[in-house]
Parts: C-alpha cells; sequence; structure tokens
C-alpha cells in the first residue's frame, strides 16, 4: 500500500514535537527529550498525520478534481443538453412571427351552354367558352399586437367567346388586416408562447446549475471520504509496522531468555490485529476511490493510476453570519430561483387565462388597387395609377352563450396554481432559513470537537512515547505498549475525522447559502450559457 510523507495541523504554539513513522525514531526522540531535562507535559501542542504515497499515485487537488468531474459527469451533460433543447424552444415559440411567403397558380377552362339568362348576357351566344391563368403571390404573418395580416399581388389573364378581344390582364395589389380588440388582443395575450417558453429555458437552467450544485458537492463529500480512507491506510500501515518492530524486540529479547514468550504472544496478536485492520483500511480506500471514478465516468478497473488527494487538510476558523448566509441563499439556490421564474410563469397564464374571458371583437380591414387592359403592361401601369382602387372595413363579435365555461375553468386552474407556486416559495424560503441555521450551528460544534479532537491525539500520542521509554528500561510490558499504540491510532483517526467532519459541516453551509459553485467558480449565472 502507499505512504506518503506527513503534514502537520498546528493548533496552538509553532513549537511542535515532530511525531515519527517508526518505532525506533519515536524511541530516540523520546530519549533526547529526557537526556535534555523536559517534561514531556511541558511541550508544546501538535497533531501529526501521515499521508499517503502518491509516487505510484494520480495526485489531484480538490480544485482539479472538481474540474474533472464537473467536465466528464453525465449527469451535468445531461442536464445541460436539456438547458439547450429548452433555449431552443424560444426559438420555436418565436416563430409564430415569422412572416410566410404564399404563391399559387391556377389555370381554368370552361365550355358550357348558355341558358336564357346567360344568352342575354353572353352576347347572345348559345355557347360560352372561358379558358384563364391567375397568378398570385403573398406575404402573411402576425403581428405583436396579435393582428394577421395578408398582402399580396395577383394576376389574371383571361379569354373568352363574348367580345373578340382577346386576351384581357387584371392586376391585383391588396393588403388584409384582422386585429383582435378584446380576445386574443395586444402584446400581452400574443406573446404568451414566447414569454412561457423563455420560462422553460429557465427552469431548465436551474436545474442544470442545481445539478452542478449537486455533483461539486457529491465531488466535494467524495474527495475528502478518499482523503480520509488514504489517511487511515497510512495510519493502519503505521500502526502495523510498530506492532512489528515490538515483535522483533520481543523475540530477540525472548531469545536470550530477557522476556516471557506471552509477551511474544501479545505482540503477535497485535500485529494480527493491526494487520486485519490495514487490510479493512485499503478495502475502504478502495471503494472510495471507486467513488470518486465514478463521478467522472471512469471504470475503476480499467484505470492504472490511482487517484490521491493531496489538498491539505486544515482547521478552518472563519466566521460565519446568518443574515448574509440567508441573502446569499435567496440571490443564489437554485431551487429558490426556479420557484420565483414559475410563479412569473403562472402571472403570465393568469393574465392570458383573464384575457380569455373576453367576447371575440375583431377589426377587419383590407385595401385594394386594381388595373385591367389588353396586356399587361397596361393592366400594371392602370394599377400603380391609384385611379382603381377599393377598401373595406367593419368588425366580427363572437360571443359563447352558455357563459364560456371553457375559459372559466382554465382561469380558475390558473389562479390554484400560483397558489401552489407561492406556497412552494415560501416553503422553500423556510426551509432554506433553518437549513443556514443548522450548518452554521453544525459548524461551531465540529469546529470545537475538532479542536479537542486534536487534542487527545497529541495526549495519546506522548503516552505512547512515555509508554516505549519505560518499556525500553524494563518498567512496562507489550500489551501496556500495544494498548497504548492503539490508543494513539484511534485518536490520530478520530481527529482526522474531526476534521473531516468540519470539512462537510462548511460545504453543507456553502450548498444551503448556493455559494459552493462560485467559490469553485463553476457558477454559470454570470456566464455565458444563459445570460448572453
Amino acid at each position: 500500500m502507499r505512504r506518503s510523507g506527513f503534514f502537520l495541523i498546528k493548533l496552538y504554539s509553532p513549537n511542535n514535537i515532530i511525531q515519527g513513522a517508526g518505532f525506533m525514531l519515536v524511541l530516540l526522540v523520546s530519549l533526547t527529550l529526557l537526556a535534555s531535562g523536559k517534561s514531556l507535559a511541558q511541550e508544546p501542542y501538535q497533531l501529526a498525520l501521515s499521508k499517503t504515497d502518491t509516487s505510484e499515485s494520480y495526485p489531484l487537488s480538490l480544485t482539479k478534481f472538481i474540474d474533472l468531474v464537473v467536465e466528464r459527469n453525465q449527469q451535468v451533460q445531461s442536464r445541460d443538453a436539456d438547458f439547450e433543447i429548452k433555449k431552443e424552444g424560444i426559438t420555436v415559440a418565436s416563430s409564430i412571427y415569422e412572416p410566410a411567403l404564399v404563391g399559387s397558380y391556377n389555370h381554368l377552362y370552361n365550355n358550357e351552354q348558355n341558358d336564357a339568362a346567360q344568352f342575354a348576357s353572353r352576347g347572345f351566344q348559345e355557347e360560352y367558352e372561358q379558358e384563364a391563368d391567375s397568378y398570385k403571390l403573398e406575404v402573411e404573418g402576425l403581428v405583436i399586437t396579435g393582428g394577421e395580416y395578408r398582402a399580396g399581388l395577383a394576376s389574371n389573364e383571361t379569354e373568352d367567346s363574348i367580345a373578340d378581344i382577346g386576351t384581357q390582364y387584371r392586376q391585383l395589389a391588396y393588403i388584409n388586416l384582422t386585429q383582435p380588440l378584446l380576445k386574443n388582443a395586444w402584446i400581452e395575450a400574443t406573446d404568451t408562447p414566447v414569454r412561457l417558453a423563455e420560462g422553460d429555458a429557465d427552469l431548465a437552467f436551474q436545474s442544470y446549475r442545481q445539478e452542478l450544485l449537486n455533483v461539486v458537492g457529491r465531488a466535494t463529500v467524495v474527495y475528502w471520504d478518499l482523503f480520509m480512507a488514504q489517511e487511515k491506510v497510512a495510519m493502519r500501515a503505521e500502526s502495523v509496522q510498530v506492532a512489528k518492530q515490538i515483535l522483533e524486540d520481543n523475540r530477540a529479547r525472548f531469545r536470550t531468555g530477557k522476556m516471557a514468550e506471552i509477551e511474544v504472544l501479545e505482540a503477535e496478536s497485535g500485529v494480527a490485529l493491526r494487520k486485519a485492520l490495514e487490510l479493512e483500511s485499503q478495502k475502504q480506500y478502495v471503494v472510495a476511490m471507486n467513488d470518486a471514478l465514478t463521478l467522472f465516468a471512469e471504470h475503476g478497473v480499467a484505470y492504472v493510476a490511482n487517484i490521491a488527494a493531496s489538498e491539505p487538510l486544515i482547521l478552518e476558523n472563519g466566521t460565519y453570519d446568518y443574515q448574509s448566509s440567508i441573502s446569499s441563499a435567496f440571490e443564489l439556490r437554485p431551487e429558490y430561483l426556479a420557484t420565483h421564474t414559475r410563479l412569473s410563469q403562472e402571472n403570465i397564464r393568469l393574465a392570458y387565462a383573464e384575457n380569455q374571458r373576453w367576447p371575440e371583437l375583431d377589426l377587419k380591414a383590407s385595401y385594394g388597387l386594381n388595373g385591367l387592359d389588353t396586356d399587361r403592361s397596361g393592366a400594371w401601369d392602370n394599377m400603380v395609377d391609384d385611379e382603381y382602387y377599393s377598401w373595406s372595413v367593419g368588425f366580427e363579435f363572437r360571443v359563447p352563450l352558455f357563459g364560456d365555461e371553457k375559459s372559466t375553468g382554465e382561469l380558475a386552474q390558473v389562479q390554484q396554481r400560483k397558489r401552489k407556486a407561492l406556497l412552494e416559495m415560501k416553503a422553500i424560503e423556510v426551509a432554506l432559513a433553518n437549513a443556514v441555521n443548522t450548518t452554521i450551528r453544525n459548524i461551531k460544534s465540529t469546529t470545537e470537537q475538532a479542536k479537542y479532537s486534536a487534542s487527545v491525539a497529541d495526549f495519546n500520542s506522548r503516552l505512547l512515547e512515555i509508554e516505549l521509554v519505560r518499556l525500553d528500561a524494563g518498567k512496562s510490558n507489550s500489551r501496556l505498549v500495544l494498548e497504548k499504540e492503539e490508543d494513539s491510532r484511534a485518536a490520530k483517526e478520530a481527529a482526522l475525522e474531526a476534521l473531516v467532519s468540519q470539512k462537510r459541516a462548511i460545504l453543507e453551509l456553502e450548498m444551503a447559502e448556493g455559494s459552493l459553485l462560485s467559490r469553485h467558480h463553476k457558477d454559470v449565472m454570470e456566464g455565458s450559457l444563459w445570460k448572453n
């Protein structure tokens, strides 16, 4: 199993005793202290925790680890794809304003017998023959006020048997407009699909941020779990080495008759116990490493190099203010911002539903120019001379006879959905406030716990040193030394767990206030994904 160098966590005085990795180094330090006449109890406080060796692994800082996770995590990529889909939905919704070009052609041939009335009106001919070609080119569309327009040109070429004048040409230019005045009228009603699509895109954006927040939070937890697992491997490997050194010394003394066999058996039992604990820590390290690989979609079997967490683990003594944290939560938490978007969408739907309660009253208007001649250019000239024109204006009214039950029911549904959105927003506000308060208290608690755990670890390390010195002087036995060593290792692991607990408490606060993403430069609130 890999081993790394030592790192120190200093909480009080800067003059610290450096703890060794092996038994002989510990013994040498203890003898040196005794020779100088200093009391161990008077030495400055320290806690030394060893790290695994990263020479055969791939060391990653927390920032680099999070970068890899965000870049390669499939859940984040999926939410990003959802967001891109919703952004395209805005383009789709806005397409209602896109004009359309409409062209048509029609050829007519008619040969029929005239009845009595037609006989008189058609030049007293028994038969009537007609051939015509019609061309039409129009532009139609929707304006933001809700009006529908149609503007175009039309050309008709007609030849019949009534007069022997050949082909007649008629040119037309026209525009027709239908503008709602009550139902479906004006910008607010017409632009509803676009505004709702923008809201859907914003919801997808906040969903992306929420997934990003969850993944970064999960990555941070996994990172410190990996760190703790690799530290425990190192600590327990060191514990095995100390027990082996005691066993070798006991065997040597047993061979010279200076120690009873039971001391050797106790030392062998101590080695076996610590080896079992070391194997358990190695198993936990593999689990932690595979959890880390899962986050950025790597297979643990195929991954050649092991991951090693290289971020220094230090006690943080920051100050945390409830008001600033709750203000940050209301500004940054994705689910809270999403409730605002949902409420805004319900307000849009409510305004539209209220508009649909009005009866339909539409203004209809048209204007056109026309020209007729025996050739196409003459007909065009007559049309543009503006001498022959027509126009019309009128109103069309439509109202349901039984109170418009459809619109009434839809309005009631929207009102209830808006009420639901308000309740959800208030519930999230309460949850965020309580979460912030809880995490701030938790940080204070874990900080104190980490300090006390570090003190206990230091005291147990000193007791182990003293017991080793007593053993060398023949005033102790293997059982007591192994007990002290076990207490020292357990205290170091407890101190390590307390520091990791503080990291998790701080992480919970950063997630509660929504600042975790900005801390790791992953927040896209001011980025190019949505604001631009």
